[in-house]
């Protein structure tokens, strides 16, 4: 596990939803979303699928190279090795109180110089759309995985490319003052964002 964190359901209750290391078993659920999602496909729940399957086609090139990583201490011991070593993981969003229990995903990649990208996020399709099986925070949740790994690792930096639609979101998760088609995150506001979500997940303990 890399971390906890709050997510919220179609009836506003606040859970506690997991951030880990996929596994090559977790390969073959991700590429069954499209058999799962039975609602409308609008363009942002395509662009989830196509992001979902765009990530796991990536991890495993990465994976049969030996590439992956499956904990930060296994991302630790890599970099130690060879300090230039381009690695890739891949964080999935779990809960174990709904059905299917795999949440969201992120493909995130550790550069030469020891830098974190972000190549792709993706929201389940079936907790995009308002309804009770609606789950708010999922994105957030992987961001705040991410930069868990960043941190732990001692990257300085987060970046990658934005859309139109993940620009705002990136914006105001991050408390960035702008982003355009490129998400560009400071070693300070990662750690403001892992303040941030450790500080709610603290108050829903509480309750």
């Amino acid at each position: 596990m890399i971390a906890e964190f709050p997510v919220k359901t179609g009836d506003g209750i606040e859970r506690a939803a997991v951030c880990a290391f996929a596994t090559v078993r977790d390969m073959d659920e991700i590429e069954r979303r499209g058999v799962q999602v039975k609602v409308s496909k609008s363009s942002e729940t395509a662009d989830a699928l196509e992001f979902a399957a765009l990530s796991t086609k990536r991890w495993r090139f990465y994976h049969e190279q030996g590439l992956t990583v499956g904990s930060i201490g296994a991302l630790r011991r890599k970099v130690s090795a060879a300090n230039n070593i381009e690695l890739a993981f891949l964080c999935v969003a779990r809960v174990p109180w709904t059905s299917p229990k795999m949440l969201g995903i992120a493909l995130a990649r550790r550069t030469w110089c020891g830098h974190l990208v972000l190549d792709f996020l993706a929201t389940h399709p079936l907790r995009m759309v308002d309804g009770p099986e609606r789950i708010k925070g999922i994105g957030t949740g992987l961001l705040f995985g991410i930069s868990e790994v960043a941190l732990a690792i001692g990257a300085k930096v987060l970046w990658g490319e934005a859309t139109r639609a993940s620009a705002p979101k990136y914006q105001h998760i991050f408390g960035l003052e702008k982003v355009d088609d490129l998400l560009f995150v400071p070693r300070a506001n990662l750690v403001g964002l892992s303040n941030v979500m450790r500080e709610r997940l603290r108050k829903i303990s509480l309750v």
